[in-house]
């Protein structure tokens, strides 16, 4: 077996008054290729300081480092950096993405450095996200991704360029137990599937059990060295951990006067607050908010109340409470999401009012079986929480098995939804099927997505029950792909929706409006085909622009919407849309 990391009597000493630091005391070490190991101890042990002497972030004070069959502590700080850019791979704790870039740009960032062209550098990218479970994100910032999210990211920029090592410091320190296990899926498998070298320097008990080599360090020097043989369990102690975000929503509008209702103005303010607590293997997710709206009459269509007064949110349980309610105005708090979670190993459950999407597709999810994006909501921020049972298996780290029980009140009455899910991957291609009851109906789709060269495929198809217990076919296909005029980032989507519970022309409108789906609120456009467009443009670092465009492709008819995003810090965006339809 070749080696690929070797120290000889390794030392790093830092001077200090009265007394030098000795932080790692005459270390000799030998990685073989392709090995998985774990450097454990305490803080101050020298585990960090060891992982930046191997990736020639930091010269030793005396002996040796090898990576491969080149020794590193002679060379020059060029090489160095060829080195760590052509054979190193980097997983840092706290991330270290870049907030004004994407997560597709972040991922890209060591091929761009390479000079791999553009079209290469994203088919790389596409596939590695359709891996890891990161497919549809990627033209995300990393404000607008979880903690687990963005440590995959860091996690595909390090590997895309296919390095033989990566250190890995600290990787799972500020994830909860699920995003951990997940996290380590994706590197066992990487490292399974590429034959990647991996040599950790962590506290955490699960990387440890991970692992297939263990060594301790104490007091920078190797107190025990040990092939892992036998998985035992350690005991781990996690400190609650809060993560908050909150989000502010304000929109108006105007319609004439027709059939759907009265004419007159139209506004929505939205205020939401989501708490997350985690602590070991548990979460709590919680988002409180508050919702004032004013419509043109009390019966009436609008942008605040899609389905008009007959139309119910689908709550089970009894979480929404008016402060207000006039005829045209209303104003009421609610909380959308309060859940607990529970993972261990590869099991998750999560029970209570919380956010469930099967969708594949962006812009138009038809074949998604749940709360579809909510119209009042123009900014597609938050998907509406439903109240549930969730259980998902992880078979594999690019596989799952995922079941939903969902009780649902609507103007219909109370309805059950059961469903299983089963996805994998492969070849780069993710796809799936679910099946089961959804309102007390047989229902099922398939889906996939995947890449061919630099564009993005997705696709879903469901069947469902509709009128007189006819079968129909609701799906959607679409297309996504970046492109870099100029050295700017300018994102491309665009999706075909045949929706079989849609009008077929505008005098099936009324029809549609107060059909079944609608008023349960299946639907997110009214005609049966639908053409969707999205389009985003990086003018500035921190500025970019977008438009929206959704079409009748019956009558012609089509909602635009141009849009404004600005990054003012890397926690903090705002973005401002204009509608017109």
């Amino acid at each position: 077996m070749k080696t690929a990391v070797r120290t000889t009597n390794l030392w790093k000493i830092y001077p200090q008054e009265p007394d030098p630091v000795e932080a790692v005391r005459g270390i000799s070490i030998e990685i073989e290729t392709g090995d998985f190991v774990a450097m454990a101890g305490p803080s101050g042990s020298g585990k960090t300081t060891m992982l930046n002497m191997i990736g020639g972030l930091t010269r030793p004070s005396r002996g040796q480092v090898w990576i491969g069959d080149q020794e590193i502590t002679e060379m020059s700080d060029k090489d160095l950096a060829q080195l760590r850019l052509e054979r190193i791979g980097f997983v840092f704790q706290s991330y270290n993405l870049l907030p004004v870039l994407t997560a597709l740009e972040n991922a890209e960032f060591t091929l761009l450095l390479s000079g791999i062209p553009k079209d290469e550098r994203r088919k790389k990218v596409l596939e590695l996200f359709n891996k890891i479970g990161l497919s549809g994100l990627e033209h995300r910032k990393p404000g607008k991704l979880s903690g687990g999210q963005q440590q995959r990211v860091a996690v595909a920029r390090a590997v895309v360029a296919n390095p033989a090592l990566i250190l890995a410091d600290e990787p799972t320190a500020n994830l909860d137990s699920k995003a951990s296990t997940e996290l380590l899926d994706v590197m066992e498998q990487l490292n399974q599937d590429h034959g990647t070298t991996f040599l950790f320097s962590t506290h955490d008990p699960r990387v440890m059990e991970r692992s297939r080599r263990l060594i301790t360090l104490v007091d920078g020097q190797v107190e025990s060295d040990a092939l892992l043989l036998l998985v035992t369990t350690l005991p781990s102690v996690a400190k609650g951990q809060w993560e908050v975000s909150a989000y502010v929503l304000g929109v108006g509008a105007y319609q004439g006067t027709s059939a759907l209702g009265a004419s007159g103005s139209t506004t929505l303010a939205r205020t939401r607050l989501m708490p997350v607590l985690t602590s070991g293997g548990l979460t709590l997710d919680i988002a409180y908010e508050h919702v004032l709206s004013q419509t043109p009459s009390s019966t009436g269509f609008s942008i605040t109340a899609p389905g008009g007064s007959a139309a119910r949110t689908g709550d089970w349980l009894g979480l929404d409470w008016d402060l207000h309610s006039g005829s045209n105005t209303k104003w009421r708090h609610r909380l959308d999401r309060i859940s607990l979670g529970f993972s261990g190993g590869p099991l998750e459950v999560t029970i209570g009012r919380q956010a469930v999407s099967w969708a594949t597709t962006l812009i138009l999810t038809p074949a998604d079986p749940f709360a579809p994006f909510n119209p009042s909501d123009p900014f597609l921020e938050y998907r509406g929480g439903i109240d549930a049972l969730r259980v998902r298996v992880f078979t594999g780290p690019f596989s799952e098995i995922e079941a939903v029980v969902r009780p649902t009140e609507t103007a219909f009455g109370t309805t059950v939804t059961a469903l299983g899910r089963v996805q994998t991957s492969k070849g780069g291609w993710a796809f799936g099927t679910w099946a089961g009851i959804l309102h007390d109906q047989p229902a099922g789709a398939l889906f996939t997505t995947g890449a061919l060269e630099a564009t993005a495929i997705r696709a879903e198809l469901a069947i469902r029950e509709h009128r007189n217990a006819e079968m129909t076919m609701r799906g959607a296909i679409g297309l996504d792909r970046f492109f870099t005029p100029r050295g700017k980032d300018l994102y491309f989507a665009v999706e075909l929706q045949y929706d079989g519970f849609g009008a077929q022309n505008t005098s099936k409108l009324l029809e549609t409006i107060n059909s079944k789906p609608f008023i349960q609120g299946d639907m997110q456009t009214i005609g049966q085909w639908t053409v969707a467009s999205q389009l985003s443009y990086q003018i500035h670092p921190l500025v970019g622009v977008s438009g929206l465009t959704l079409v009748n492709a019956r009558d012609r008819s089509m909602l635009v919407s141009p849009g404004l995003s600005w990054s003012a810090t890397s926690s903090l965006t705002v973005t401002a849309a204009a509608f017109r339809g």
